[in-house]
């Protein structure tokens, strides 16, 4: 029987952490291709965020942050895996404003957005990233909208 470190490919030189964020990212670029129908080689990878537990489903989740530089980006969703793709500006994802919370609500904190609402799990992890994505825009000032934060 195999170890998860023969399973990853550790090899001297590397750590478990680095082995299992290397894997993490291959999983995060297979997901993004299969299920939104963007080419990983378009992204520019700028970090993962904390990781998050989902009681519901019993996963760890954890998130990861791309630039997509193109102008014309044209997302096909995968029928079996989502139902639609919404696209929601960063400065909307930004503004505290836009957000409710509803603590007896089964949303929670949720953001409308045209017909829909991002809650629950996407809500969750979008609080764990959104906040050092706005003092990394904050930091690099204005002209920063056009670039990639540095990761």
């Amino acid at each position: 029987m195999s170890t998860i470190t023969e399973e990853l490919g550790l090899t001297e030189g590397r750590g478990p952490t680095e082995v299992v964020a290397r894997y993490l990212e291959a999983i995060y670029y297979m997901e993004v291709e299969e299920e939104i129908g963007v080419r990983a080689a378009d992204l520019v990878p700028l970090g993962a965020g904390p990781p998050l537990y989902a009681a519901v489903t019993n996963y760890s989740v954890v998130p990861f942050v791309a630039w997509l530089p193109l102008d014309d980006v044209r997302f096909r969703p995968d029928p079996g895996e989502l139902d639609a793709v919404l696209e929601v500006s960063l400065a909307r994802l930004l503004d505290e404003s836009a957000w409710q919370d509803h603590p007896q609500s089964r949303f929670g904190r949720s953001l409308p957005i045209e017909g829909a609402i991002i809650w629950g799990l996407t809500a969750a992890l979008l609080a764990g990233i959104l906040p050092p994505i706005s003092a990394a825009l904050a930091e690099a000032g204005p002209a920063a909208s056009d670039q990639p934060p540095a990761p």
